[in-house]
């Protein structure tokens, strides 16, 4: 009798600790958090046409939108906040201001932007009318091949999915002194799967990083260059260590979702951090219950890596078992989920539709 009681005693002190742990970050839904401040749907002409197919980056710039798609159309359009189509930016060709794919933009302020292409590789300046301003070959000389970028004050931030000779594919250039740091050195995977780049954000004076092949994120002091925090989520269900992606080839991470989350147990890692008013949210893709379900995860953090909130998710679409949007890089701090689920009525249309969020005060 007394072992009985014992073990319902054990029994309720699991439960209540569950029950503890839980309330302490009940699951969200994500439109708890967030506000929807602005919904675009872009005009479509001859020129825009599939623009919106699968979005790289969004980017508001003197109160117009910027759209890169680089994998499927391979333009730059700007919009006005209406939705109205004002012109594209790239040509492709090798003479001024043309290239052969978009890979980024970055503005330096309010007044001047870039876009960075390759095929010839180069960037190219616009000013704040989105006129043509020059351009130069590859950036100060070097050859890191960047991906994607942020800017902080001075301060310019590059992500590469190749490593130098240093071995570290994030650079950080100092404008004023012309000075180029590089730290972040990628693991044995991340250099073997080179197309699976990490993510960078910029929040205050911290820059955040994710590692692409195991559950953390470093959190670096952008003016000293040293490590402040690591975050980890190895108590998540949902995440792998990069030593188990020993076992996957490379051509089962990129041309076969299944047999990847098959491999890894059904499991995922965080897949990228935006700064939204200040506020960094992480979001992952990750497989819960057997079956071509996917769930999208967010949790929101301070920006010195205190967790606000974990375990928000986003309501699926009833009508289908994937999800309506996807989610393009921007600086701009707001998030953007962008209407790619086309009907089959849609499929020769592609106005989708960019919502636009802030964090909710």
């Amino acid at each position: 009798m007394k072992k009985i009681i014992l073990v319902i005693i054990v029994l309720l002190t699991i439960l209540n600790l569950s029950a503890s742990i839980k309330n302490k970050f009940p699951v969200k839904n994500l439109y708890d958090i967030l506000n929807l401040e602005r919904t675009i749907k872009p005009e479509i002409t001859d020129n825009t046409n599939s623009i919106l197919v699968e979005l790289w980056q969004v980017e508001i710039f003197n109160k117009h939108y910027i759209l890169l798609d680089r994998l499927t159309s391979k333009k730059v359009n700007v919009f006005d906040k209406n939705g109205k189509y004002i012109k594209t930016l790239n040509k492709v060709g090798e003479g001024p201001g043309e290239f052969g794919e978009p890979v980024f933009f970055l503005a330096e302020n309010k007044k001047r932007f870039y876009l960075y292409g390759v095929f010839p590789e180069k960037i190219i300046y616009f000013n704040e009318h989105f006129k043509y301003a020059g351009e130069n070959k590859g950036y100060k000389n070097t050859k890191f091949s960047p991906r994607f970028a942020c800017r902080y004050k001075n301060k310019e931030i590059y992500l590469s999915n190749i490593s130098i000779p240093t071995g570290k594919n994030i650079f950080v250039v100092d404008i004023d002194n012309n000075k180029i740091i590089n730290f972040r050195k990628m693991s044995k995977y991340e250099r073997e799967l080179a197309i699976e780049y990490n993510d960078i954000v910029m929040v205050k004076d911290k820059l955040w990083v994710t590692r692409k092949f195991d559950p953390f994120i470093d959190i670096f002091d952008i003016n000293t260059g040293k490590l402040v925090k690591t975050i980890g989520f190895k108590d998540r269900d949902y995440c792998f260590y990069s030593n188990q992606m020993g076992k996957i080839k490379k051509k089962d991470t990129w041309g076969n979702a299944k047999m990847y989350f098959k491999k890894t147990k059904r499991k995922a890692t965080p897949d990228s951090i935006i700064n939204i008013d200040d506020k960094i949210v992480l979001h992952g893709i990750f497989e819960r219950f057997k079956g071509d379900k996917c769930y999208r995860y967010f949790d929101v953090y301070s920006p010195e890596g205190d967790i606000i909130q974990e375990q928000v998710l986003l309501p699926q679409n009833k009508k289908k078992e994937e999800y309506f949007f996807h989610i393009p890089k921007t600086n701009s701090k707001k998030l953007f989920l962008v209407n790619i689920n086309l009907t089959e009525e849609e499929e020769e249309d592609f106005s989708s539709i960019i919502y636009q969020y802030g964090i909710k005060e």
